[in-house]
């Protein structure tokens, strides 16, 4: 995985270190999470079931990021992210062909990431206090762990139904996932040294999620607001 991102940072660093004007700031970002997915009449009927029985999840995106102005309108950058993503199955007993299961229990099918993104940025409008601009990027995504949340709606789940709803259905056939980054985004000046941002990030991974159970692949993507509170250099 390393000789992936080598050529990438021989390219980067130079830029970053010939610095205009170089901002540094603390991200967070409240997401939506899902998977798209389209109908198809080659799958299974229990297959589809599960689809259509997928809803999308709150998650969140934590980590720094560091851009580089390097024309009057454009910046380059990066950052270094923790993400989680993942949407939720409220059909349990399809997904593990088990019709004893609750249908009144729910998964949260949860991907914990730490992200790696290489992205410009455009400002399409500038003044002394704010910027506007649009932003698109490449998006290195290393998986750390997946799991189940289980939701429990109504009444108690026995031991061995526990054991069987926490074990994971889905697998990524990755580790290291390349999806991208869009969005746009307002950054306000606070004075010449910080400034406070809001962005409407999305991010759709190429890499797609594999059913163990069935045939059919699907890729994950998130939509968020993300807060970034700036350092400038």
């Amino acid at each position: 995985m390393k000789h992936r991102f080598l050529p990438v940072l021989l390219i980067l660093f130079p830029l970053l270190s010939q610095a205009q004007k170089i901002e540094i700031g603390i991200n967070i970002a409240p997401t939506i999470s899902y998977r798209f997915s389209q109908p198809s009449s080659e799958i299974s009927s229990r297959a589809e079931s599960i689809r259509i029985a997928e809803r999308p999840i709150h998650t969140f995106d934590f980590g720094i990021d560091i851009r580089n102005k390097i024309t009057d309108r454009i910046k380059i950058g990066s950052a270094l992210v923790y993400s989680q993503k993942g949407f939720a199955n409220t059909n349990p007993p399809a997904t593990y062909n088990n019709s004893e299961l609750s249908k009144m229990n729910s998964i949260d099918y949860v991907q914990d990431y730490i992200e790696i993104p290489l992205f410009a940025t455009y400002d399409y409008f500038q003044d002394k206090k704010i910027n506007a601009f649009a932003m698109v990027g490449i998006n290195n995504s290393i998986l750390l762990n997946a799991k189940n949340n289980l939701i429990v709606k109504a009444g108690e789940v026995s031991d061995e139904d526990y054991k069987t709803l926490t074990a994971p259905y889905l697998k990524s056939s990755k580790i290291h996932n390349i999806g991208m980054i869009a969005g746009t985004g307002l950054l306000v000046n606070v004075n010449d040294k910080t400034a406070i941002g809001l962005e409407a990030q999305t991010k759709f991974m190429f890499t797609p999620l594999e059913e163990i159970f069935f045939a059919t692949q699907r890729r994950l993507f998130s939509a968020g607001l993300n807060f970034r509170f700036i350092k400038k250099l």
